[in-house]
């Protein structure tokens, strides 16, 4: 391995530990701190990257714990979908929004709505993609 390869690995691993300081104790707390925060700064936006095409983004938006896990939610998840499971969690805490299912592929864990809060969006779709990135 050159020098190079070394610096990128290292840089990488920063970039990551970095961004991953920024965990969220709850999806509430989460909600409150980062997501309604940016949708009230950009209230014409439908997903957190801003874009309106269908185009997937990796990008991580941010961490939050739940479960006993920490969970990565990517930036091309809609704002719909999150208020729904916030408002859900709002109205009684003891009302989880979220069921635990493997990813289409089988690679990953991720988070997804309950059928029945599903039927409350205005598309098909939840355009929700909160994966899990580590247990803690």
């Amino acid at each position: 391995m050159n020098d190079r390869t070394k610096f990128e690995q290292t840089f990488i691993k920063e970039i990551v530990l970095m961004n991953m300081s920024e965990q969220y104790q709850d999806f509430v707390e989460f909600m409150k701190s980062k997501v309604i925060p940016k949708q009230n700064a950009n209230p014409s936006h439908i997903r957190l990257d801003g874009r309106e095409e269908p185009v997937g983004n990796r990008e991580s938006f941010g961490y939050f714990k739940r479960y006993g896990c920490i969970w990565r939610l990517n930036k091309d998840t809609r704002y719909e979908t999150l208020m729904l499971a916030h408002k859900t969690i709002e109205n009684n805490e003891n009302d989880d929004p979220f069921i635990v299912k493997p990813t289409r592929e089988k690679k990953n864990i991720s988070l997804k709505l309950r059928e029945d809060l599903k039927e409350q969006l205005n598309n098909s779709d939840e355009y929700l993609y909160i994966y899990l990135e580590s247990k803690i």
